[in-house]
């Protein structure tokens, strides 16, 4: 059972209104997704995010929830499988004691998975002090890790400190990958521009 001992410190975070509206990975990660063509999808620690519904409107995935322990409207784990799982800035705020619990969680909703993971400090402190990012490692630890609950691991670039590992090999040629990439680039600086979220 996942003891979730920080999970507090993160109901605090989200309702401040400023925490866990992240998006930012889409041009790196749609890409990954579409090639895979996952039938449904769960963000786990989506946060107040909408990029699992961003996802799924974009990569054609009709079957997508979102879960956060910390957000009560989103905090109810469903009691059923998905294709994949995704969790972006998530595993580096989960301790290491806590770790194998919530990484057999994941792997029990899904036979795959895509993980963004920052590997950097995080700005938010923890009320004991300590950083919110309590696992801070590099991409060979999260590789042999994340190997414990999902065989066939393997690392794709990500940008700003951050580790991009999925369990999937199949992938758009280098150029079309690419291109999907810079034109979400595009299309998010848009929305930027525009105050649209």
């Amino acid at each position: 059972m996942v003891e979730r001992n920080l999970i507090a410190n993160y109901v605090h975070f989200h309702s401040s209104g400023a925490y866990g509206y992240g998006g930012k990975h889409l041009p790196w990660v749609l890409p990954h997704i579409m090639a895979f063509k996952p039938a449904s999808l769960i963000d786990y620690g989506a946060g107040r995010s909408f990029i699992a519904q961003r996802l799924g409107r974009k990569a054609g995935i009709a079957d997508v929830v979102s879960f956060d322990p910390a957000v009560p409207e989103r905090s109810t784990l469903p009691d059923r499988r998905f294709a994949v799982i995704v969790s972006f800035d998530v595993l580096e705020h989960i301790p290491e004691e806590e770790m194998d619990a919530v990484l057999g969680e994941m792997a029990r909703l899904a036979p795959d998975a895509l993980h963004v993971i920052d590997t950097r400090p995080a700005i938010a402190i923890l009320e004991d002090g300590r950083n919110a990012h309590v696992s801070q490692h590099d991409e060979a630890w999260w590789l042999e890790r994340l190997g414990r609950f999902w065989p066939h691991v393997v690392a794709f670039p990500m940008r700003n400190g951050r580790v991009g590992i999925k369990t999937w090999t199949t992938s758009f040629p280098t150029w079309r990958h690419n291109l999907m990439t810079l034109r979400e680039r595009v299309k998010m600086r848009l929305r930027k521009r525009l105050g649209i979220h």
